[in-house]
């Protein structure tokens, strides 16, 4: 069961954001390794992690012992062993209980390693230490359904997104409109669709408070069309820069032969879209109380604890949702909490994603 009894947060790593990012300083101070699990596909370049530190939260495509490393409050480094070969790829992040953002501050190769940078901020503005889970990919074959993702650095500019941080499934090219000041479009070209389907998650990208969110997405004759948000710590808007990928049938790291789960939940606890890797799964939702959710992934084995949980909220605000904790609950249920609020830290309900993944046979 993922629970922390709350110890003292970590103290984890600057991350300055240059070109991507630095190698690690020799004076930061480690998390103590974890030993790995045995995933159920070896050689995908592809992770995720805890920060927490526990082994069974930690996935590594190329096998090694996920450390994070600290020089100052909420500034944090994660080092993946044996990813040198993810040159491009997607990066999201999501706080673990607490009301804090936040942010990818950049990723790169360092020796053998991959380094990912994260920072995370209070309310009010202030670097703050914080739990997160963190899910990185960088597809080698394309995937099962529709997989897209993007890296948009031009925080003013229209026009063709390109480079190793863009990746579209159906081999068409991802683009983005500046609508307005922290407003955004971004297109992932494709087939002719309809509605709202799939799930979206969004993180900003670089240091600064505040944070990003889908406002919604929808299909087109050109592709899916993904509205995106940005805004200060305040909640006035921000051009900022920000990831954001989009998974119909697929998991966040685009890899098929792991359980997984997938929801766009509605303000008043509908679940208005869903994907599940079982035929006999589903995902259904409680709503407790105000910003109070309690999704259940049906028929979702979590092997003996674990996996990824991603959550984003989809909103026109500020506000922000976090994923609290999620648990086995029974030997093939997934049970997870979310909890959603507005700037002031207030309970709100929103509506929000949650996709889930586990890298392991079961």
């Amino acid at each position: 069961m993922k629970v922390v009894r709350r110890m003292t947060p970590f103290l984890l790593a600057v991350f300055c954001v240059a070109a991507l990012a630095p190698a690690a300083s020799a004076s930061l101070r480690a998390r103590h390794p974890v030993a790995p699990r045995s995933p159920a596909i070896v050689g995908d370049l592809a992770a995720y992690l805890w920060s927490e530190g526990e082994a069974t939260y930690d996935f590594d495509g190329q096998i090694g012992a996920i450390t994070v490393t600290n020089s100052s409050t909420g500034v944090y480094q994660v080092d993946v062993p044996n990813l040198s070969d993810f040159t491009g790829g997607m990066v999201q992040v999501t706080p673990y209980d607490s009301k804090d953002t936040c942010a990818v501050d950049g990723w790169t190769p360092s020796g053998s390693d991959l380094q990912v940078g994260v920072s995370c901020y209070s309310l009010r503005g202030h670097l703050a230490d914080s739990l997160f889970d963190l899910i990185a990919t960088q597809p080698l074959t394309a995937p099962a359904g529709t997989f897209d993702y993007s890296w948009v650095n031009r925080p003013t500019k229209s026009g063709t997104l390109t480079g190793p941080y863009e990746y579209n499934s159906a081999g068409k090219q991802n683009s983005v409109r500046h609508l307005g000041k922290g407003r955004y479009e971004v297109t992932f070209g494709g087939g002719t669709s309809k509605g709202t389907r799939g799930t979206v998650k969004v993180s900003a990208y670089g240091a600064g408070a505040g944070d990003c969110a889908a406002s919604g997405w929808h299909g087109t004759s050109k592709g899916v069309v993904v509205g995106v948000n940005c805004y200060r710590s305040s909640g006035k808007a921000v051009n900022r820069l920000f990831d954001v990928t989009y998974a119909r049938s697929t998991n966040l790291m685009g890899l098929s032969g792991f359980p997984t789960a997938n929801a766009l939940v509605t303000a008043a606890g509908t679940v208005q879209t869903q994907y599940s890797s079982s035929s006999t799964a589903a995902v259904t939702v409680s709503h407790h109380r105000r910003g109070l959710y309690r999704v259940q992934l049906v028929n979702t084995t979590e092997a003996d604890g674990g996996g990824d949980i991603q959550v984003s909220p989809v909103t026109g605000s500020k506000d922000h949702c976090t994923v609290v904790d999620w648990d086995g609950g029974t030997s093939v249920n997934t049970v997870a909490t979310v909890q959603c609020f507005d700037g002031r830290g207030h309970a709100v309900n929103s509506a929000f994603t949650l996709q889930f993944v586990v890298a392991f046979l079961v």
